[in-house]
């Protein structure tokens, strides 16, 4: 029988050992989900402006941009970590394959993770599912 096609996200799984036992099964996620937590974290920011007014929004972005050193600082500092353009709970939601006691996800157990476990398994399922940037590729 021939191994799993593996462009299909669902055939690439991986362990993620918190080293005290417990041992977390992620999956790749495709394309389409990708594309659904980008514009989550999207919307996110569009109802925040909506919130607080469109005035205090861009004070508030314009404050954040001139803390960072400037747009192009401001640029590099989210191009250096092009994770935090995906929803979390997006990416755990249906990256997540099995708990340490072999049970499935569920949402009430992926809202119940602490901050670092939830970052930490987020950021894997980030790292399986994302192809190398150009500058990954150039520090290889």
């Amino acid at each position: 029988m021939p191994a799993p096609w593996s462009r299909f996200t669902s055939n690439c799984t991986q362990p993620v050992d918190f080293g005290d036992g417990n041992v977390v099964t992620i999956r790749r996620v495709g394309w389409k989900v990708l594309e659904r937590a980008a514009a989550e974290t999207q919307a996110r920011a569009i109802e925040m402006m909506r919130s607080v007014g469109s005035e205090a929004f861009t004070k508030q972005f314009v404050d954040t941009i001139a803390a960072l050193g400037g747009g192009s600082s401001a640029r590099k500092a989210v191009e250096a970590d092009p994770f935090e353009r995906y929803d979390k709970a997006t990416l755990l939601l249906h990256g997540i394959v099995s708990w340490p006691d072999g049970s499935p996800p569920t949402v009430a157990g992926i809202e119940d993770l602490d901050l670092t476990t939830a970052d930490t398994l987020a950021r894997a399922i980030y790292a399986l599912s994302c192809p190398p940037t150009k500058d990954d590729r150039k520090n290889d």
